[in-house]
């Protein structure tokens, strides 16, 4: 029998998707136990992959006694009724560790927490605008080169291209 971690809700499964293997549900747990995954009520051969709400209000009692909740999907049905919050569709034969790298890799606490990333974010915006700036400079000067090149020929101030590796040889009249 396979252990329970609490991160499968397979009660409504429309497609009849099996249960993801027992060594993944473990995976998952350990990764971050507050990741659900669900069969999509939508899509044939795939899954929900969602979070646990923490730290905001459930979705089904913000709209208790005032509005009726726009019905959106049957996804989000579920994702509304269990208070998650939507990560990822993953296909039926995703099961494998590339899940957990990209989970891995999207996590922030992982990361070094908000601050951490957000400084990320901001040195790497930094360093492509100064590429960017860079770049900018670099195509002005060569056009100002062009252009003081172009002047002096129009000008008269220089008659041969440098880049001419030929030399002109003045030949005097008769000595052919």
């Amino acid at each position: 029998m396979a252990e329970d971690y609490g991160n499968w809700l397979g009660a409504a499964n429309k497609f009849s998707l099996s249960e993801p293997p027992e060594w993944w549900l473990k995976r998952l747990y350990d990764q971050d136990s507050a990741l659900v995954v669900f069969p999509s009520q939508t899509r044939p051969n795939t899954y929900v992959l969602a979070r646990r709400r923490s730290a905001s209000k459930e979705l089904h009692r913000m709209f208790k006694g005032h509005v009726q909740r726009p019905r959106i999907s049957p996804d989000s049905d579920i994702l509304a009724a269990n208070n998650l919050i939507y990560v990822a569709h993953l296909l039926g034969t995703q099961f494998s560790e590339t899940v957990f790298a990209q989970l891995k890799e999207s996590d922030m606490w992982a990361r070094g927490g908000a601050d951490k990333v957000i400084e990320e974010v901001e040195s790497k915006e930094a360093a492509a605008a100064d590429r960017s700036f860079r770049s900018w400079l670099d195509d002005i000067d060569h056009r100002a080169r062009d252009a003081w090149r172009s002047y002096k020929a129009r000008t008269g101030q220089r008659n041969q291209r440098s880049t001419s590796a030929t030399k002109v040889k003045i030949v005097q009249a008769g000595s052919l």
